[in-house]
């Protein structure tokens, strides 16, 4: 499978690894065959668990039971971490390539016949496309001077996040 065929699809359905927001810690840990670094922190009102996967990140609350809250998925370090790269195709059986034009996975995206139309917001620098049945936000950098490199360039996607639909009306 492409890189964009499988964004696409996580746009599509707000899951990656098979697991999305809401699921338990338990399954994630199942459905995840790579090593991750972990951080609790907890500021009284609530506790958060967040794991580094190194291509994308789990945010968990409500322990010991722990949750999914959202998941935030870091292609730009596609670009820069070899590393990254390597431990995400063989895990996901994925083909990633260092920089991935939105254009492509917008375009794979849009051949699946039940794809709603995708929001867009515009902060400085960015252009965030939003599926708001799923939770996805695809922020894609827009901006005419950056040019690939260290970091992907302008038209390539930087990040995606999964969040609960809910938090985006």
């Amino acid at each position: 499978m492409t890189s964009s065929e499988y964004l696409s699809s996580v746009i599509l359905t707000g899951s990656i690894f098979g697991f999305s927001v809401g699921s338990a810690l338990a399954e994630i840990e199942v459905d995840i065959p790579l090593r991750y670094i972990e951080e609790v922190t907890d500021d009284g009102a609530e506790s958060l668990l967040r794991r580094d996967y190194g291509f994308f990140e789990v945010t968990c609350a409500g322990g010991p039971d722990w949750r999914c809250r959202w998941i935030s998925i870091e292609i730009h370090r596609l670009a820069s971490s070899p590393e990254v790269i390597a431990a995400a195709v063989e895990a996901l059986g994925v083909e990633f390539a260092p920089y991935i034009p939105w254009s492509e996975v917008h375009e794979d995206y849009l051949r699946n016949e039940i794809a709603p139309a995708l929001d867009l917001k515009s902060p400085e620098g960015y252009r965030v496309f939003r599926n708001t049945s799923t939770g996805v936000s695809v922020h894609v950098v827009d901006d005419l001077n950056e040019g690939r490199g260290e970091l992907p360039g302008n038209g390539d996607i930087w990040s995606m996040d999964i969040m609960s639909p809910e938090f985006m009306r």
